[in-house]
């Protein structure tokens, strides 16, 4: 059944994705295996097929961003309604109709229910759970037990949107402050790809042929030959058979090429997580950072 909806939740977008990533991928296996060319292009098909998987992802995390920006207005709007003296489920209804952007549909559907003469704890509770947001859920659940417990529902709301705004004010005032640090971080990566590649491409030779040379004084040119092949030469991954794939992919592990690409795309990995943190607080803000410092490292370590 999941397997079920997860193909039914798939867009058109999604399946041309996925088709011209696979097309890529034949492609590149017929034409390029065993190429420079063959990784770099291997990661462009698969870059391609689950890109519109990721742009669902950043478009639903941009959308509970705006639902957070936008939250503590819809709190305020109540908290003068309800000093008015109207009640607090009559105020949600009134304010219902005002534009709220992303959080509009959830506060009609709460308005719709609580006009269904559904219970306003109820209500607050399912409003809470539609917009699967932490911060909301727990401004919520603050809400309910104040009007459980008979307290001053005004007041709540007040303390409530006072805090909203401290944060909302806090997480733009750590971003602007991280914004220079992004860049950096951005440019000293660039800077650690290019020394990996100078590394890999320029001091590994030579290191090769200074012990291949010294080897070659000892026990004689072919086996300073032999030391200089081993140390320079290219492990092709090999898709002949299951076994030979992970053969080869072992064997590629731990060259000297694929411990530079592993290297590479690992700093990448936790340096965009760390990206992440700093600049929204959370580890899962940081996968868009990440996702592009390891493509960037794998394209840059495959080609050159």
């Amino acid at each position: 059944m999941k397997l079920q909806s997860f193909f039914k939740s798939l867009s058109v977008l999604h399946y041309i994705a996925i088709t011209i990533g696979i097309l890529i991928l034949v492609l590149d296996i017929i034409s390029l295996y065993g190429t420079r060319w063959f990784i770099p292009l291997l990661v462009i098909a698969i870059s391609i097929a689950w890109l519109p998987f990721w742009i669902d992802f950043f478009i639903r995390r941009k959308k509970q961003r705006e639902i957070e920006r936008i939250f503590p207005d819809f709190v305020s709007d109540l908290v003068n309604t309800v000093k008015s003296g109207v009640p607090i489920s009559r105020g949600i209804v009134q304010i219902s109709e005002r534009d709220y952007g992303a959080l509009s549909p959830h506060i009609r559907k709460l308005a719709a229910q609580i006009q269904w003469a559904v219970p306003l704890h109820r209500a607050l509770t399912y409003f809470a759970e539609r917009t699967k947001n932490p911060l909301i859920s727990r401004s919520i659940s603050t809400v309910i037990e104040a009007e459980k417990s008979g307290g001053n529902i005004e007041d709540v709301l007040r303390g409530i949107t006072k805090s909203l705004i401290e944060i909302k004010e806090l997480k733009d005032r750590r971003k602007a402050m991280i914004h220079s640090q992004i860049v950096q971080s951005y440019v000293i990566f660039g800077v650690f790809l290019i020394v990996m590649v100078f590394i890999q491409n320029s001091l590994i030779p030579y290191l090769a042929r200074i012990q291949g040379g010294a080897l070659g004084a000892v026990f004689g040119q072919e086996a300073a030959t032999q030391t200089i092949s081993l140390m320079t030469r290219r492990v092709v991954i090999s898709f002949a058979s299951v076994s030979a794939f992970f053969s080869s992919l072992k064997e590629y592990l731990i060259h000297l090429e694929g411990i530079f690409t592993l290297l590479a795309v690992i700093q990448g990995l936790f340096a965009g997580l760390v990206l992440g943190k700093l600049s929204e607080g959370e580890i899962m803000a940081g996968i868009k950072h990440s996702l592009i410092l390891m493509t960037a490292a794998l394209l840059v370590m495959t080609i050159f």
